[in-house]
C-alpha cells in the first residue's frame, strides 16, 4: 500500500530544500564586472554643422547628435546643451531672414529678390569696395560696400558679398527679413538648449544591443560679424549636463553564528570583498566590503563599504544642481554623488533609515560610502541592489577655419 503520508511530507521537505537553498544563493553566481563599459551618452558635431571652413559672412549651423548608450532613461528636461569657445559677441544669427545666394557681374541687369532688386555697378580692387544700387518701391539707393563685410542696407534688407572671382562674377548673400526679430546671440545662455525629448535607455536583447533614444539640436543661419585680417580658428566645445543613475547588484554573506567561519563549518565567507556587477554608465561600484560587527537587541550588525568609482572622463556632479547653468557649477556641486538604494532581499535600508550620509564625495574620481545594518539572523547569500543617481557631463569639439574673404579673393 502506497504510504501518501510519508510521499507528501519528503515532497514538501524536497520543495523546501529548492526554495530555501534558491533564496540563499550559490557561491559561483556570475556577476557582470565588466568596468569598462561604454559612455552613458554620447555627444557629436553632425558633419558639416559646422563644416572644416568658412568664410566671413558665409552662413552656417551648429548641429549635435545625441544617443543615450547607458542603461538609463533621460526624463524631458533632464538635459541641458551648452555650446562654447566662442566669445557670443562675435556670432549672430539671421534665422529669421530668408536669404539667397547671388552670383553676377558687375554692371549687369537688376537682380529682384522679396521686396528689393539690386545690382553692382562698380568695383575697386585695389580697396576691395563695390558699388550697390538696390531698389525697393521705385525708390533708388546706392551705397559702398566693402568685400567681405557685412551691410544692413535698409532695416530689413542685408546683404553680404563674399568673393569676387578673376572672371568679375561677384557672389554674395542677400537677405530679407524682420530685422527687428533677429535673434542676439549675446543674451544670456543663448547657445544652451534645453532638452524636451525623453531618451529611452539601450537594452540587450539576445545578445544584440539595442540603441538608446537618439535626439538633435541645432544653431542655425549663424554667421561670424567680425572683421578678421586673417585666417582664423574657432574652436567649438559643446557639452551636455544631465541627470543619470548607475545600478549595481552584489551578493552579501550572512551567519546565524558568523564566528563558525574560523572552525571551517561557513556556509559562506561573511568579512571581506564582495563580486558586484555594474548597468552601463560612467559611475559604477567597483568594490563592495561586508564585515560582521556584532549583535544588538537580537540582531546581528553588518557594515558594508562600497568603493564608488568616476570611470569616464566627464565631470560628476549632485544631480540637484541647476543643468541651465551647469558651465558654472559651485565647489559643494562637484564631485558628488547619493547613493539612493541600498536593498538587501526586500529591506531597503536607505528608506528605512538604517543608512544615513548618502552623499559621496568623489577625489580624483573614487569615494567610498559605509552602511552599518542590523538584520535578524539568517545563514547564506541575499542579493544587494545598489542605485546611484546624480549629475554628468559629456562633451565634444569642433574646429574650424574662418577665411578671410579679401585675402583669398582674387582680384581682377
Amino acid at each position: 500500500m502506497v504510504d501518501w503520508k510519508k510521499i507528501i511530507i519528503s515532497f514538501f521537505a524536497i520543495m523546501f530544500i529548492v526554495l530555501f537553498s534558491g533564496c540563499l544563493g550559490s557561491d559561483d553566481t556570475d556577476f557582470d564586472t565588466n568596468l569598462n563599459a561604454p559612455d552613458s551618452v554620447s555627444i557629436e558635431f553632425i558633419p558639416g554643422n559646422p563644416p572644416d571652413q568658412i568664410y566671413e559672412g558665409t552662413p552656417f549651423s551648429l548641429a549635435l547628435k545625441i544617443e543615450n548608450e547607458g542603461n538609463d532613461k533621460i526624463n524631458s528636461g533632464d538635459m541641458w546643451v551648452h555650446v562654447i569657445g566662442v566669445d557670443p559677441n562675435s556670432i549672430k544669427e539671421f534665422s529669421n531672414y530668408d536669404c539667397n545666394s547671388f552670383s553676377i557681374n558687375a554692371g549687369s541687369g537688376l537682380i529682384p529678390f522679396k521686396d528689393y532688386s539690386f545690382s553692382f555697378s562698380r568695383y575697386n580692387e585695389g580697396t576691395g569696395e563695390l558699388l550697390v544700387n538696390y531698389i525697393k518701391e521705385s525708390d533708388t539707393n546706392t551705397k559702398t560696400i566693402s568685400l567681405g563685410e557685412e551691410f544692413m542696407l535698409e532695416e530689413d534688407f542685408y546683404l553680404t558679398v563674399n568673393n569676387v572671382a578673376p572672371d568679375g562674377t561677384i557672389e554674395g548673400t542677400a537677405c530679407n527679413g524682420p530685422s527687428s526679430e533677429a535673434t542676439d546671440v549675446t543674451a544670456v545662455n543663448f547657445f544652451s538648449k534645453e532638452i524636451t525629448t525623453s531618451l529611452i535607455p539601450s537594452v540587450e536583447v539576445d545578445g544584440k544591443k539595442i540603441p538608446g533614444g537618439i535626439t538633435q539640436v541645432s544653431w542655425d543661419a549663424l554667421k561670424y560679424k567680425e572683421n578678421i585680417s586673417s585666417d582664423q580658428q574657432l574652436d567649438f566645445l559643446a557639452k551636455a549636463c544631465y541627470i543619470y543613475s548607475s545600478k549595481a547588484t552584489g551578493r552579501a554573506c550572512f551567519n546565524i553564528n558568523p564566528y563558525s567561519q574560523v572552525t571551517g563549518t561557513q556556509t559562506c565567507t561573511v568579512n571581506g570583498e564582495k563580486e558586484v556587477g555594474n548597468e552601463i554608465g560612467p559611475i559604477k561600484i567597483t568594490k563592495m566590503n561586508e564585515y560582521y560587527t556584532g549583535k544588538n537587541e537580537g540582531k546581528q550588525r553588518y557594515t558594508f563599504t562600497l568603493t564608488i568609482e568616476n570611470i569616464d572622463d566627464g565631470d560628476v556632479f549632485l544631480r540637484s544642481a541647476d543643468l541651465e547653468n551647469c558651465m558654472d557649477l559651485k565647489q559643494n556641486e562637484l564631485n558628488r554623488v547619493e547613493v539612493t538604494k541600498f536593498k538587501i532581499g526586500t529591506i531597503d535600508y536607505i528608506a528605512n533609515g538604517q543608512c544615513e550620509n548618502n552623499e559621496v564625495y568623489l577625489t580624483n574620481g573614487v569615494g567610498e560610502w559605509n552602511c552599518m545594518i542590523s538584520k535578524d539572523p539568517i545563514t547564506g547569500y541575499d542579493l544587494v541592489n545598489i542605485e546611484i543617481e546624480y549629475g554628468y557631463t559629456q562633451q565634444t569639439r569642433k574646429t574650424l577655419t574662418l577665411k578671410n574673404s579679401f585675402e583669398d579673393a582674387e582680384l581682377y
